[in-house]
């Protein structure tokens, strides 16, 4: 089946049309964790060749990501994609589902790139455990309006539509980047406290705290206290 696969897309006619298509396009072994398909339009995407993407495998695709997402993805997502594994392996049911989920690529460039990554599994074992996923990887970074990355599992129903049967979604913004001070500030923030109550609590001058509050909004790389709001509320801290 792979080999007639990577022949059909190795043909002109497709290899022109991806050429066109705004995604990436490829094919991932789970015996091998290697790629036996990268669209050579990853280039123009991300800057890496599809030749590096091959050869390096999934460690060299692990080291073009942000280290949180690349982190979240491992520790986080990973065991649940396993756990829907296991559960839908009997018929082949795993090949029912479509995986998607987010994560930021450190281009060639120098540039973040916001990107979705879109999968199904096209073969799989005795056991129906996956052998080969056919993945399309796409640009997302002006339409990504948030830092969560967002997990979806769909399965499809019994008119071949896909619905939702997992989500959840990960807060990349770390807060240990905040001073024990910061902290204190954040969490009477987070309150509903003003500005000059968390002076009087904290028994320091509203300069100090307005410094704390826009070296907290600096740090976290965001705009304003709404947002510093949710990111605290998303890692749970309130």
């Amino acid at each position: 089946m792979i080999d007639t696969l990577i022949q059909n897309l190795n043909s002109p006619i497709i290899k022109n049309l991806l050429e066109l298509y705004p995604g990436i396009m490829g094919i991932f072994n789970y015996n091998s964790f290697k790629y036996e398909f990268f669209s050579p339009n990853v280039e123009k995407i991300l800057g890496y060749s599809a030749e590096e993407y091959i050869e390096g495998g999934l460690a060299f695709s692990y080291s073009t990501l942000n280290n949180i997402h690349a982190s979240i993805i491992t520790s986080e997502i990973y065991p649940v994609y396993l756990e829907y594994c296991v559960k839908h392996s009997p018929n082949e049911g795993i090949k029912r589902l479509r995986f998607s989920y987010e994560y930021q690529v450190n281009a060639k460039y120098g540039a973040s790139i916001w990107c979705q990554h879109q999968f199904t599994i096209i073969e799989v074992d005795a056991k129906g455990f996956p052998i080969l996923d056919l993945f399309c990887i796409t640009d997302i970074n002006d339409s990504k309006k948030d830092d969560v990355i967002n997990f979806v599992i769909s399965q499809k129903n019994d008119n071949e539509i896909y619905e939702t049967i997992f989500t959840n979604g990960y807060q990349t913004r770390d807060l240990t980047v905040l001073s024990n001070r910061e902290l204190q500030v954040l969490k009477l923030l987070c309150e509903g406290n003003s500005t000059p109550k968390i002076a009087a609590i904290l028994n320091l001058s509203e300069h100090t705290v307005k410094s704390h509050r826009k070296n907290i909004l600096l740090k976290m790389e965001v705009k304003n206290s709404m947002d510093i709001v949710k990111i605290a509320h998303d890692n749970g801290f309130i």
